[in-house]
């Protein structure tokens, strides 16, 4: 593995804090972020980005770009860290750093888990369109966190709550642009900046395999996998990603000369 330890330096606080810009998963909104809002505020300014009714990738990483004309930090969780690999394919050059959470690199597969996966999500939303999103949060929970993790009454009604805060039609703008997620291998070498990878050690949906193997491709980058956590890292286990986070946003821009 390629991936370089992270340097820390002492806070300066005579500089105008950077944005953070926050990359909600699918049907996850602020309170995916709240810890991470709450506890790094001294170092940055975080924002939540709303895709709105966006259907793509593309769309979405644009959206992203027009919420500031400032260079950002950014932050990804699942399908918002693909939105971040597009944001940087688009604009490399206006990222102070990247955190990639809970996610993968690679396109959609292919053939019968390609097929697997997609017939999954097309399941969830006919649950939402039928039945409401209530019961698609509560038919999707345990996949999304272990099942010691679902006895938490609190943990798992905030997901869930978060979950009903949206509508079938924004599900399926986001399932149809995870459908067609690009392979972003050949981008990875290309991306120097100072870049943070959290893994859930027992992630159903992105085990931590996914990560180590974009650890392999990015050129300085560190990869924390948090034990006990499944796919929701910033809510599981919150104070172990905002410890690596601090770290992580006070990373020198060009760690490594680039």
């Amino acid at each position: 593995m390629r991936s370089s330890l992270i340097s820390v330096r002492s806070a300066e606080p005579d500089l105008v804090r950077p944005p953070l810009l926050l990359l909600p998963g699918m049907v996850c909104n602020h309170r995916s972020w709240a810890s991470q809002i709450e506890n790094l505020a001294d170092l940055v300014v975080p924002r939540v980005v709303d895709y709105q009714q966006d259907q793509s990738l593309e769309a979405m990483a644009k959206r992203v770009l027009s919420t500031t004309s400032q260079n950002f930090y950014m932050a990804g969780h699942s399908m918002g860290a693909r939105v971040a690999l597009e944001v940087a394919r688009q604009a490399p050059d206006r990222i102070l750093g990247m955190c990639l959470i809970a996610t993968e690199h690679r396109a959609s597969p292919s053939g019968y888990q390609g097929n697997q996966e997609q017939a999954g999500r097309l399941a969830l939303l006919d649950t939402a369109k039928r039945f409401g999103m209530w019961r698609m949060a509560q038919d999707w929970l345990p996949m999304l966190v272990p099942p010691e993790r679902q006895e938490d009454a609190a943990l798992a009604s905030e997901i869930m709550t978060m979950i009903a805060e949206h509508t079938p039609q924004q599900l399926a703008a986001h399932i149809q642009a995870g459908a067609n997620r690009p392979d972003t291998s050949d981008l990875l070498p290309t991306l120097h900046i100072p870049t943070l990878l959290v893994a859930g050690a027992n992630d159903r949906i992105r085990p931590p395999q996914a990560l180590k193997d974009m650890a392999d491709l990015l050129p300085n980058c560190a990869l924390e996998v948090i034990q006990d956590c499944g796919h929701m890292p910033t809510m599981e286990h919150a104070d172990a990603v905002n410890k690596s986070m601090r770290v992580w946003l006070r990373t020198p821009r060009r760690a490594q000369g680039h």
